[in-house]
């Protein structure tokens, strides 16, 4: 152990007030929160104007001390602020101490230490510990757990896990009550295209929802990376999984960039799963997003095949009307759409429709941009949604969705739709025996 680490760890034994898995603001949570101006003019916390209601729209899992912030008066600036900067409405109380670390800031490497607010153990190598005899030791947390040092407070503090602090995680997860708490507070993102962390954060971190990730199935693939510059660093519907400690690989078809698990990959519905093996991906991974602007309702079906992810996030056509069940024809003969018309993809229905043909139930729909979707044996008994009438204006027709880049995308003909989708309400068993 370095010289460095030996260091945090008798730090962390004498700072009584690091946050913990114990500690932190909750998901809804009311705050009272510091936010600069939108307009970078500058206003010093001392003043009362600077601090604006707002409810926390994160909670715990993360492992920073970090808040998001969903504004009373809707302001979409500065939502993310330092949990000392947030004060509970109710008792005036920071969700974080001044002096609780942001991972943010300095632990980004993997070889950084981080307190985990998911309720882990914050130490996974040797600390040091006073029992209550006044005897010392030297150990791994779990060998302090099982020697009788969880009656010491900060034994306990810093070794939840290993001290049966921690309520189990579930292993399957409720969609019915998943819904309201998506369109609530799944209006954030930290790198992601739109709003996908929030998504993420909710169905796969914090630990008052998310469904249980066993350790092994922590590792995601995306197709479709994005490399260029978002709100914190690189966007990617994948960046926040890979900041808080997730494994996986990216595929992009013009970019590579090995080092950081970027890979120049043409993904097909018939090479898909031969990729995923060469790229040694684990048969059951946590999640598989999947945005290529063409066959990526096909590119899932072939997946599913041999690959089993636990969620698949999966871009939906949203020039197609919510009615709509219809996909891009992939199959021997059909014709091929373009990326810069309204020939791409499919609808929200067509989506379901194949996840339903391969064992997933649809979780969540993110505004025009995609479709969540937990394998059915992960969600609990009949706590499927019934109906997908939850996102029935979702598409540029029904009336809920603005085209951020609808000068890339022409309007299509009547002839032009019919010639290259294929409607799925006629042709359900396409899907069902996987036709090519």
């Amino acid at each position: 152990m370095s010289v460095q680490t030996s260091c945090w760890l008798w730090l962390l034994l004498l700072t009584p007030n690091l946050a913990s898995g114990f500690e932190g603001c909750q998901l809804g949570e009311a705050v009272r929160a510091f936010r600069p101006p939108a307009d970078g003019s500058l206003c010093p916390p001392s003043e009362s104007r600077c601090w604006h209601d707002g409810v926390v729209a994160d909670g715990p899992g993360r492992g920073d001390a970090m808040v998001t912030v969903l504004w009373s008066d809707a302001e979409p600036m500065n939502r993310r602020v330092h949990g000392s900067y947030a004060l509970r409405k109710s008792s005036a109380t920071p969700c974080f101490s001044p002096s609780a670390m942001s991972e943010v800031g300095s632990c980004l490497d993997d070889g950084c230490w981080r307190y985990s607010d998911s309720c882990h153990d914050s130490i996974g190598g040797v600390l040091r510990a006073q029992g209550a005899d006044g005897s010392t030791k030297h150990s791994s947390c779990r060998e302090l757990g099982q020697s009788g040092y969880c009656s010491t407070a900060k034994v306990a503090k810093l070794c939840p896990e290993s001290c049966g602090k921690c309520r189990p995680l579930r292993s399957c997860v409720n969609l019915k009550r998943m819904l309201p708490l998506f369109q609530r507070y799944a209006q954030w993102a930290w790198y992601s295209q739109w709003n996908q962390d929030s998504v993420l954060h909710l169905l796969l971190v914090n630990p008052d929802s998310a469904l249980r990730t066993p350790a092994g199935s922590r590792f995601f693939v995306e197709f479709g990376f994005r490399p260029v510059k978002g709100r914190l660093g690189d966007e990617s519907n994948s960046e926040y999984l890979r900041r808080l400690g997730w494994k996986g690989v990216r595929f992009d078809l013009d970019h590579e960039e090995p080092s950081v698990g970027l890979f120049r990959e043409r993904i097909t519905m018939e090479n898909v799963v031969s990729v995923f093996r060469r790229h040694n991906v684990p048969q059951k991974p946590g999640i598989v997003m999947i945005d290529i602007d063409s066959c990526d309702l096909w590119v899932f079906l072939g997946l599913t095949e041999v690959f089993r992810p636990r969620v698949v996030q999966i871009e939906y056509n949203r020039h197609l009307r919510f009615a709509d069940n219809l996909t891009l024809d992939c199959r021997a003969g059909g014709k091929p759409g373009t990326t810069d018309s309204e020939l791409y993809g499919a609808s929200i229905h067509a989506i379901a429709a194949a996840a339903e043909a391969r064992g997933y139930a649809v979780a969540w729909v993110e505004r025009c941009f995609d479709v969540f979707l937990v394998r059915s044996d992960l969600v609990c008994p009949g706590s499927k949604l019934p109906n997908l009438d939850a996102f029935k204006s979702f598409t540029l027709h029904d009336g809920g969705c603005l085209d951020p880049w609808g000068e890339f995308a022409s309007p299509a003909t009547a002839q032009e739709r019919q010639s290259v989708f294929l409607d799925l309400s006629s042709t359900p068993t396409s899907l069902r025996k996987g036709d090519r």
